[in-house]
Parts: C-alpha cells; structure tokens; sequence
C-alpha cells in the first residue's frame, strides 16, 4: 500500500504494509480527537467566568457592578 507523508516540507509517496498503514491512519485519528479536545478545552478549566473575563475583548466587570 502507499501512502504520501510529509518530511520537512516536502509530501513523499513511500510503499508500506498494510498494518503500518493502518497504524499511521489510527495516529492521524487519535491526533485530530486529541487537537479538538485541547481546542474545546483549551487550558483545562473549560469555559468558566474567570477565563471570560481575563482573556475576552471586553473589559471585566463583576456581576453586580451597575456602572
């Protein structure tokens, strides 16, 4: 089976057994699950107010503050 990678830069077509191509496919799966969950919990506290608050666009104002 071939499969194309990329080595510094440059895509190369390289001829591989068939449970080496299903190995480097489950890799590209478990890397991309892996992005998306480092993407949707980016620091490890989730969305919470404080995170909101220091790295929003708007300034930080508490709940309660009518001014």
């Amino acid at each position: 089976m071939e499969i194309t990678i990329k080595i510094n830069g440059r895509m190369v077509s390289v001829e591989v057994s068939a449970d080496v191509a299903g190995y480097l496919e489950q890799a590209k799966r478990s890397n991309r699950k892996l992005y998306r969950e480092r993407q949707r919990y980016w620091d490890g506290r989730e969305y919470d107010e404080y995170i909101i608050a220091t790295e929003g666009r708007l300034p930080y104002r508490p709940a309660g503050n009518a001014g």
